[in-house]
């Protein structure tokens, strides 16, 4: 392998998820710090989404099941955003959306509902047909908080009120 091949796989496992290929927190927090200096009075969404009942996913149908669900999950995200948004995996099952609201905030609601619909859609692996359900919660900067951290923690207790009833859907801060 040449030194630039090795140099490339190096930076792309620093920034990308292995599994869903998507982009990780670090990444994600990059991004947010560029967006927030790059574009002085901007407002932005994230949208924080935890897939309901994947423990049991996983327990039921076997670990290779819950790792389809996580890439085809990933790759529809990034299908459905918009150019220049942002899709990472934080974390198990839980991504986020990073997204610009420019002036309108009013679009917070359509993408979500268009992110909604792209994770329900019925997924099949080796016969086993399945609607993936996710809890999700949405906090905007700057107001809900200027700094990563806090838009994280905001959007994730948000996320848990619709994830507490057992339920499909977006949360608003």
């Amino acid at each position: 392998m040449s030194p630039r091949n090795r140099d490339f796989r190096r930076k792309t496992k620093a920034e990308r998820d292995p599994l869903t290929n998507l982009y990780n927190r670090y990444v994600l927090e990059e991004f947010f710090e560029s967006l927030v200096m790059e574009e002085k009075g901007g407002k932005y969404a994230l949208l924080y989404i935890d897939l309901n009942d994947f423990k049991i996913m996983n327990d039921t149908y076997g670990h290779d099941f819950g790792d389809f669900i996580l890439k085809s999950v990933g790759e529809d995200l990034n299908h459905v955003v918009r150019e220049g948004d942002m899709v990472a995996r934080i974390g198990g099952d839980e991504l986020v959306v990073l997204f610009s609201l420019g002036a309108d905030s009013r679009i917070i609601h359509p993408l979500a509902e268009r992110i909604s619909h792209a994770i329900i859609k019925p997924r099949t692996f080796k016969d086993v047909t399945i609607s993936v359900k996710a809890s999700m919660g949405v906090s905007v900067y700057p107001d809900h908080g200027e700094d990563m951290d806090v838009l994280l923690k905001k959007a994730d207790q948000t996320m848990y009120e619709i994830k507490k009833q057992k339920k499909h859907g977006v949360a608003y801060v």
